[in-house]
């Protein structure tokens, strides 16, 4: 037991430590796209976001708010400090599930959990998908806490219902994707199982998530009400999805970008693996997510990149069990010690973690390089990026500097919606920014407003062309154009 608790203590050191590596590498920018507009933005006005956040899954929200306000740290430092913390804790999540679903040894576990969190699937989920983290580390702990084998110490038999009922419910209202994944997953394994906890674990989460879900109107579009982000777009600058970034040629080849490597491994492991029955029927519900283009090509709604990631979290486990078995096997044939096939592993699928996490945006690891155009709409090629390159960062905020010291109060500045939270963090003295999803749009706002003080912000290459509409270059810089723009 001694063994399992220090095992346990080193897996979180290893994700700690390995989450750690980026935020150092970008300080003091944070990186992530959520982070820099979604996450900091919420917590810095939270009294403004309040009312929509309450209205869209909640609680991570809730709790980093909660933490902040009791050790008064600023929101950078808040959920920076939980992101670090949350990827220690889904390492360890992930050594319970090696532990108590796959029955491998505690050495073994450890090499699972470090083999996972080095997968670009796992990484690029804590870059900025904080509260998936959250949730698929609660999820684990209670795939681990249900089906653990009787053969197991496990907690007694008034407490564990009671932990895996209050969990369930906490986890289908956490997030959506990964409510919606684990309520669906336990419910098809209690059926399948008869297991009289997976069944009211399952009851319990359906009927939290249901009320989660439909509690009322979706976070971004009641973000839409606060002035500085007013206007709804389609295209994000890199990492955003469009019309034309969304087919089913390039989320085909994100997912061999991003799965690629796993899937023999992983097959291998699912082949010989007679128990995680649970985590199979995850897969196959992410799997069918992964691959919804096939049916509806075009239909971005079902977020398919998104089920790519999470496809890519099982098959890393079910991989790492796959190398885990064959290591055995091959020991066992030349009488040696298996250990150091998966040490070689380990270095080499570490050279190609740390890269992801380490690599400068527009120098990434060569894999993720080649298809960059392929998959740069949908994830990040590098975690050093947020809504920009970490290193456009200081030329933003140059800017964005100068608008405040160069413009009167009332100024309206437009720009694109990957800003919107740059611009709500730095714009002073009532500024408002607003965003678009087409030229039309722009001219539409530009002559029913009443504002003479409108100015363009634009990187390279967004500078639309406004016909009819006078502008004059006020600000350049080598990423940043600023146009007065004078009404018709």
């Amino acid at each position: 037991m001694t063994d399992k608790y220090y095992a346990a203590l080193l897996v979180f050191s290893a994700g700690f430590l390995l989450r750690l590596v980026p935020e150092m590498i970008a300080y003091p920018y944070p990186i992530g796209y959520d982070v820099i507009n979604y996450y900091i933005p919420v917590l810095s006005n939270f009294d403004i976001h309040w009312h929509s956040t309450s209205h869209e899954f909640p609680m991570y929200i809730y709790m980093l708010h909660l933490i902040g306000s009791a050790v008064a740290s600023s929101p950078y430092i808040t959920v920076l400090a939980s992101a670090i913390f949350m990827f220690g804790m889904l390492s360890v999540s992930i050594f319970a599930i090696g532990i108590r679903i796959l029955n491998i040894s505690v050495t073994e576990s450890v090499f699972l959990s470090i083999f996972v969190i080095l997968q670009m699937s796992v990484l690029r989920t804590t870059w900025d998908l904080h509260k998936d983290v959250f949730s698929i580390s609660l999820m684990f702990f209670v795939f681990s806490l249900i089906t653990v084998n009787k053969s197991s110490n496990s907690l007694n038999r008034l407490l564990k219902p009671i932990v895996s009922i209050i969990l369930s419910s906490v986890i289908a209202v956490s997030d959506r994707m990964v409510g919606g994944l684990f309520t669906l997953s336990l419910f098809i394994y209690a059926i399948k199982s008869k297991d009289k906890i997976a069944a009211l674990s399952s009851i319990a989460a359906l009927f939290a998530f249901v009320i989660a879900l439909f509690m009322g109107s979706t976070i971004w579009n009641d973000l839409s009400k606060f002035s500085f982000i007013e206007h709804q777009v389609v295209t994000v600058r890199h990492i955003g999805i469009s019309l034309t970034s969304y087919n089913p040629f390039n989320l085909l080849i994100s997912f061999i970008a991003v799965n690629g490597l796993l899937v023999p491994a992983a097959l291998f492991g699912l082949r010989h693996e007679k128990n995680a029955k649970i985590l199979k029927i995850a897969l196959l519900i992410t799997i069918f997510g992964s691959f919804s283009w096939i049916l509806f090509p075009n239909d971005e709604s079902l977020v398919a990149n998104r089920w790519i990631i999470l496809t890519g979290i099982f098959l890393s486990i079910f991989a790492g069990n796959g190398f885990i078995i064959l290591s055995k096997r091959i020991g066992v044939r030349k009488s040696k010690t298996a250990y150091p096939i998966l040490l070689i592993t380990i270095a080499i699928f570490g050279i190609i973690g740390i890269s992801y996490v380490a690599s400068p945006y527009r120098s990434p690891f060569i894999l993720y390089e080649i298809v960059r155009g392929y998959i740069g709409s949908f994830e990040p090629v590098s975690m050093q990026f947020n809504s920009l390159d970490i290193k456009e960062n200081p030329m933003l905020l140059s800017a964005i500097e100068w608008i405040n010291k160069n413009t009167t109060p009332n100024a309206v500045i437009i720009g694109a919606i990957h800003l919107r939270g740059w611009m709500e963090l730095e714009l002073e003295q009532g500024r408002t920014f607003h965003f678009f999803n087409s030229k039309e749009s722009i001219l539409n706002f530009l002559r029913n407003t009443k504002s003479q003080n409108s100015y363009l912000f634009s990187l390279n290459g967004e500078n639309p062309v406004l016909s009819g509409i006078k502008v004059k270059n006020v600000y350049k810089s080598e990423l940043i154009t600023i146009s007065r723009i004078y009404s018709p």
